[in-house]
């Protein structure tokens, strides 16, 4: 799962952005002070996370690591990229992580007089010289520390997947938009950067197949034909565990659709396993909050199949799908 960063100027709403984020899909969300907390606390004394809020130089400092508090912060924020989600909201994490290849960046801006009076309303009491000074130094300060750590404008839009202006759009349609990036950053990842996940990944033109249970390979064919993508058994989750730390109860739920960051479980050939995919559905959405799950009983599978019986006649001459989903399909 990829790492968003949100870069932003004071006044463009970019905390309330990242905060809504975190929450939509059930992810950490980092600031400067909780990253410097997470990522250098074993490192970093408090003089040392003093000077690095105050001073990008001092980012360029060798830590007790032996390396610059900037290499290892990029370092172990590479690390964690690698496995982990999450917001990371500020503090150039942008360049930090750079061309990560599971880092999607985002930067929010809007015009100068928009901020002003949003900062204006905030800080009730300011004047709007006393707000544009404050605006002007928050804008340098920022610009500093990405040339000083890599020699690069803050602003530079190639530097991000996406740079939006909420000048023209609401926080809401923000959140989406970023949203719709972030998935599909997801698909991508297990659709096609990953040689390992290519490997799981079954297209309706492909006549052989891994899947475990004879029922999944119709259901893939429905999720073919309504051009709906999908990655089988992309990840196991531990649900239980023994004293020892070992795990005793995992769910590898049998599909994933990216468009829907939805899960999906088959419960439809042997009812007597109904009962346990449910305790596992319900213990998933308990320790894994944001993680959204589904279960596909018998009634619903068979009218899908009904469904993919007719799609002949519901192909248009040029052979594209015109159909819509069964009302039963738990998308919505």
């Amino acid at each position: 799962m990829p790492v968003m960063t949100i870069t932003y100027q004071r006044g463009a709403f970019g905390q309330e952005i990242a905060r809504r984020l975190a929450l939509k899909f059930g992810i950490p969300l980092f600031d400067r002070n909780a990253a410097m907390n997470y990522f250098l606390a074993d490192i970093a004394t408090p003089h040392d996370t003093r000077m690095l809020n105050e001073s990008p130089k001092y980012f360029l400092n060798e830590s007790s690591a032996g390396v610059s508090f900037r290499d290892l912060l990029s370092e172990r924020l590479a690390k964690y990229a690698d496995n982990n989600n999450a917001v990371m909201l500020g503090f150039s994490a942008h360049l930090l992580l750079g061309s990560h290849p599971h880092a999607v960046h985002f930067f929010i801006t809007a015009p100068a007089q928009i901020r002003e009076r949003r900062f204006q309303s905030e800080r009730g009491g300011m004047t709007i010289e006393e707000v544009r000074k404050r605006l002007t130094g928050s804008d340098r300060k920022f610009r500093r520390y990405s040339l000083v750590l890599y020699g690069e404008e803050e602003q530079d839009p190639f530097l991000y997947h996406v740079t939006l202006n909420t000048g023209k759009i609401t926080v809401d349609a923000a959140v989406n938009l970023i949203a719709e990036v972030y998935t599909d950053h997801m698909a991508r990842e297990f659709l096609f950067d990953s040689t390992e996940e290519a490997g799981r990944i079954r297209h309706r033109e492909e006549s052989s197949t891994i899947m475990k249970d004879p029922s999944e390979v119709p259901f893939a064919q429905v999720l073919d034909m309504y051009n709906i993508r999908w990655i089988y058994e992309p990840k196991t989750f531990p649900l239980e565990w023994d004293e020892k730390g070992n795990i005793t109860l995992a769910f590898s739920p049998d599909f994933y659709l990216p468009d829907y960051n939805l899960y999906l479980e088959l419960t439809v050939m042997d009812q007597r396993y109904t009962g346990m995919k449910k305790k596992k559905a319900r213990l998933l959405n308990e320790l894994y909050p944001g993680t959204n799950i589904e279960m596909i009983f018998k009634r619903d599978y068979d009218h899908l199949l009904r469904s993919l019986s007719t799609a002949g006649e519901m192909m248009s001459d040029d052979g594209k799908n015109n159909s819509v989903l069964p009302d039963s399909f738990p998308l919505g």
